[in-house]
């Protein structure tokens, strides 16, 4: 059996009721000895040490019987790991892509916590792993470069799919920390809202249901979060089943009109087919796109059209807005991508009709 020396802290934010003969410190030292004590037989005891805080509030770190509680863990002569994760604590290693580690906490690292929310709004864009890290690598993005507490160099190399996943379902983006398990919240600021959290869970519950039900992700809607009738009123990727198929469309809301709805499929191709006409002809596209002519690699976009036309990153950075007009679709394009593409630079976007 192991023995697991355990220390017992207390806390209380006022000084009122101190001055008592049984105040509120003794109260929450007697549950946690009693507690130790019914974990005797796995080798659990007490240290006889005090470690109280009186009067000292709990949104710092600088608290003398903490600090010295924590001198004690460090030298491991405490075994002290579950507790301070309960009280939020980052316990050490290597903090995850936008943090970097502040004490027993975590303080956020502005140029990394950029990348985590862009990676987190490509996910809920493009709704799978796959394109996101496809997206990135074309785009050129890499794993942040950091060196470790030993000196080591790491990082700076493409983003795989594995590294994307394990930093969508991370919860310490949310300001909590994570034990076998259990989460509890942390003493660190978040860097990701509620609200695209909880959507980008939900996104990858359906996903890994999708992946065990054999609905992969070439399935997936390659244009959701761009389309958008006349009005600017954006229609939602959405699917139904008919005797075991699956049907996908972009459908409008309340405000679109119930009868807005057109099939996915038909209108991705349509799409493709347009992008795939403006690239054979590059210098047209160029034209179209505003771009100087002087310097540009026209040969450049006809011969990487077979390729990329049809991959869901680079489409994903070439498509702005795919708009459904009563007589036409509109296909609007970054011309930051066409400019890539060809070389070159520009401001605005292209509007390609069908």
């Amino acid at each position: 059996m192991n023995a697991v020396r355990c220390a017992i802290y207390t806390r209380k934010s006022s000084e009122e009721g101190l001055e008592q003969g049984l105040n509120s410190l003794d109260a929450q030292r007697e549950a946690c000895a009693a507690n130790i004590l019914s974990q005797a037989s796995e080798g659990w005891s007490a240290v006889p040490d005090i470690y109280d805080d009186g009067g000292l509030s709990g949104d710092t770190l600088e608290r003398p019987a903490l600090q010295r509680l924590l001198a004690e863990v460090d030298a491991g002569r405490i075994d002290k790991i579950a507790a301070s994760k309960a009280r939020g604590m980052w316990m050490g290693g290597n903090p995850p892509v936008g943090y970097a580690p502040d004490r027993r906490s975590l303080k956020i690292v502005d140029h990394e916590a950029e990348q985590v929310r862009d990676i987190f709004q490509r996910y809920l864009r493009l709704g799978n792993v796959r394109g996101v890290a496809e997206q990135l690598v074309h785009e050129g993005i890499a794993t942040p470069a950091r060196v470790n507490g030993k000196g080591r160099a790491y990082g700076g190399v493409a983003w795989s799919r594995g590294q994307i996943y394990k930093l969508l379902s991370n919860p310490i983006y949310i300001g909590m920390i994570e034990h076998k398990g259990e989460r509890y919240q942390g003493l660190h600021l978040p860097i990701i809202d509620p609200d695209s959290w909880e959507r980008v869970q939900a996104t990858l519950a359906e996903n890994l249901q999708g992946h065990r039900s054999g609905a992969y992700a070439r399935d997936a809607s390659l244009l959701a979060g761009k389309v958008e009738d006349g009005a600017g009123r954006l229609l939602v990727a959405d699917h139904a089943s008919r005797r075991g198929v699956r049907y996908r469309y972009y459908v409008g809301g309340r405000d679109t009109g119930p009868n807005l709805r057109i099939p996915a499929r038909e209108l991705e191709a349509l799409v493709i087919a347009r992008i795939d006409e403006a690239l054979a002809d590059p210098l047209a596209l160029a034209v179209a796109a505003s771009l100087p002519l002087a310097g540009l690699s026209l040969d450049r976009g006809g011969m990487r059209t077979r390729a990329l036309a049809r991959n869901r990153a680079f489409l994903d950075a070439l498509i702005a807005k795919v708009r459904i007009l009563p007589q036409t679709v509109e296909v609007l394009c970054h011309t930051a991508g066409i400019a890539r593409l060809l070389g070159a630079t520009a401001p605005e976007q292209v509007r390609h009709s069908r």
